[in-house]
């Protein structure tokens, strides 16, 4: 199936169909490109959108599995000093010392940036976000906005008269003791990675799809706003910030694999999008002025 509107006059003889890959290379290094996309169906431009988010959902889902299990910086290295000494059996957790026990910050906000995909997020939480309190009553103790660990579950306390609450026995069903060591959480991410993988593919796909549509949306109306020809419809813009945001792909996917957290990178993949969009959109110009 041809990726141009029927009857659409090409002003660059390119082919009339790309694949994936070969997409992607042209979007980011050839302004010429965007001479055609005009001539493109909306449909074309959302399923590059689409193979976009599935791809990076499939490459820093894995990659984020993989770094998950890193036995000196993943999960099995972080969660013992979260939770030092502690173990789960039968739904019920030990503490293993007295508590009200807060973990150090800068511990606590690696697991949670882990665990969401979502680096330098959660590093501006207060010291004392999360509270492990066995004691009776525990939920009621303790201000909102922290995350309280409890004999029975964890709670994230939002408001004075209602928190969101999950308990450990549905989290990890069965007799066994999950000591939380670095041998325990190895053995217990193994025995999950299935559901690891799938947790940090769907985290990682909703993730890219939300910067990738805020950014199209960004890309259209600030070439709409500032456009060089007034007679430019709003779509056109939308198809050429489909592709223009493929610098965004790209640079997620190789952070991702590189296992880097690299905080607040979306700023600059976006201005590097920025600049193919308004390259592209000038070589169109550029060509029609060379017709007339």
């Amino acid at each position: 199936m041809s990726n141009l509107k029927n009857d659409s006059p090409l002003i660059d003889p390119l082919p009339q169909k790309f694949n994936f890959f070969a997409t992607v290379h042209k979007s980011i290094l050839s302004a010429d490109f965007y001479r055609n996309v005009r001539y493109f169906s909306p449909v074309t431009a959302l399923k590059f959108v689409l193979q976009m988010c599935l791809l990076t959902a499939l490459i820093s889902g894995a990659a984020y599995t993989y770094y998950a299990f890193d036995d000196q910086r993943g999960l099995p290295a972080i969660v013992p000093e979260v939770f030092p000494g502690m173990s789960l059996k039968n739904g019920l957790l030990d503490p293993g010392r007295s508590t009200p026990f807060a973990p150090e910050k800068a511990y606590s906000v690696k697991m949670l940036n882990m665990l969401f995909c979502m680096p330098g997020v959660f590093d501006v939480l207060p010291d004392s976000f999360i509270v492990v309190d066995t004691s009776l009553g525990a939920l009621e103790k303790h201000s909102i906005a922290q995350l309280i660990v409890s004999d029975r579950f964890f709670a994230l306390k939002t408001k004075q008269s209602t928190s969101m609450k999950i308990a450990y026995s549905k989290l990890f069903p069965g007799p066994d003791t999950i000591a939380f060591t670095r041998t325990g959480m190895d053995k217990l991410l193994r025995k999950n990675r299935l559901n690891m993988f799938i947790n940090f593919f769907i985290q990682t796909g909703i993730i890219t799809a939300g910067a990738l549509c805020v950014s199209i949306i960004f890309l259209t109306f600030a070439a709409f706003i500032f456009r060089i020809e007034k007679r430019e419809k709003v779509g056109c813009y939308f198809k050429k910030a489909c592709f223009a945001v493929s610098p965004i792909f790209i640079g997620n996917n190789l952070i991702a694999a590189s296992g880097s957290h690299i905080p607040n990178t979306w700023y600059l993949l976006l201005m590097i999008a920025v600049f193919v969009m308004f390259r592209g959109i000038r070589a169109t110009h550029t060509a029609g002025e060379q017709r007339s």
